[in-house]
């Protein structure tokens, strides 16, 4: 199987740039040939005119169709097009016959922000207007007015055009964007609509987990050691991931929190938390250190008050077989199985100082089923090989499906 992975870089990296690499990478076995094509946000004049050119960006039509021609691919997956890349790549795949799947990061296509979240709050008014126009008087985008503007005209004429209805398959990270986007984009065939999450490298196997603090011991003491660890925090510390309901938590129960990220909030919780030594912040610390953090914790805790995609924090800590205490909200409530793999709280410090004080009265037994099927849920759904046959299974799919169409690339 010949593969065409196309991605649009914005100008500073992010997690979407991670996912296509690694799917890239995970793909490229040698059975199947993989072809990247990217570009990249611009600053300056340069940028500003990609940004015009968005709706129509013939330039990068050109490129797409060259690569097409060399390299002549059965299946085409796109992961961003935002702005480098436009709407018409769409149509134009399209119209040469080429299946075509695209990975939806973010929630573009409901509304400018791409994220539902504005001003430290949820930003939903986008989902019940046939134009964003609430979106554009607070530009949502950029914090600017004009840009919000462009960039929803783009997508409404788009949307009215049918070009979104052109792709074949989009994949979606979770269930909850699933239906949220089959409630919101009826130009869409519902049947078109995927859940494939994103997957993370796996971590030591479950039986090992413990045991690099004192391998020694057995895996029943690891765990007894384990239920009197710090709890966790790892991500950016920043308003929507929920960091001052769990600060304020944190200082009133006097519990030990390890707090691994940094962020523009870093100083303003570090001074709050002066005369709380049971809180510790580790910095930005690297891949390797965010596991074995996550294998020596009690529990991660993810308070994210936004609707988070697929945090890779949570893959992470499922890889290690770590349970999760997450907001009930969005991604996590999908992802999150309260009291089989992890607890589910109501947003804010009353919902998570109850769910603390929930998993401590939990007995080992129970906490450990919970760490048992934490890690299960990453080897059925998040592991690389589950999500490479998932990923496999759709593209040998849509190619039956569109044997015999002429190649009009020609």
């Amino acid at each position: 199987m010949r593969l065409l992975i196309i991605h649009n870089f914005y100008q500073d990296p992010g997690g979407e740039d991670t996912v296509f690499n690694q799917e890239s990478s995970m793909l490229n076995d040698g059975e199947h040939r993989v072809k990247k094509l990217t570009f990249k946000n611009k600053k300056g004049l340069s940028g500003l005119w990609q940004f015009l050119g968005y709706p129509w960006n013939v330039k990068a039509v050109i490129r797409i169709k060259k690569a097409i021609k060399d390299f002549k691919p059965d299946v085409i997956h796109i992961h961003n097009i935002h702005y480098a890349i436009g709407p018409l790549a769409i149509r134009k795949i399209h119209q040469w016959g080429i299946p075509m799947v695209w990975t939806l990061h973010n929630y573009r296509l409901l509304c400018p922000s791409a994220t539902l979240y504005h001003e430290g709050e949820l930003f939903t008014s986008s989902l019940s207007e046939k134009f964003p126009w609430t979106a554009v008087r607070k530009g949502v985008w950029s914090q600017s007015t004009l840009k919000t503007f462009w960039l929803a005209l783009t997508y409404y004429m788009h949307n009215r055009m049918g070009t979104w209805n052109l792709v074949d398959r989009y994949f979606v990270l979770t269930e909850f964007a699933q239906t949220l986007f089959k409630s919101h984009c009826p130009c869409i065939d519902p049947n078109k609509w995927i859940v494939k999450p994103n997957f993370t490298e796996a971590a030591e196997s479950l039986e090992n987990i413990g045991e690099s603090r004192k391998p020694e011991v057995s895996v029943e003491v690891a765990e007894m050691e384990r239920d009197s660890a710090p709890y966790l925090f790892v991500g950016r510390l920043s308003l929507e991931k929920g960091v001052h309901s769990l600060i304020d938590t944190f200082i009133q129960l006097k519990k030990p929190l390890r707090i691994a990220g940094d962020g523009p909030l870093r100083a303003e919780l570090e001074a709050k938390t002066h005369d709380s030594p049971h809180i510790e912040f580790l910095g930005a610390i690297d891949a390797h250190q965010v596991r074995t953090e996550m294998k020596n914790c009690q529990v991660l805790i993810f308070p994210s008050q936004w609707y988070e995609g697929m945090p890779i924090t949570l893959l992470e800590a499922f890889s290690c077989g770590t349970a999760i205490l997450a907001s009930r909200l969005g991604a996590m409530e999908t992802m999150i199985q309260h009291e089989k793999n992890g607890l589910l709280f109501p947003l804010g410090e009353k919902g998570l100082t109850q769910a603390i004080l929930h998993w401590e009265q939990c007995d080992s037994a129970k906490k450990q089923s919970i760490r048992t099927t934490a890690y299960e849920t990453y080897l059925k759904q998040y592991s690389p090989e589950a999500n490479k046959k998932r990923m496999l299974d759709h593209y040998q799919e849509l190619i039956i499906r569109h044997q015999g169409r002429p190649d009009q690339t020609k």
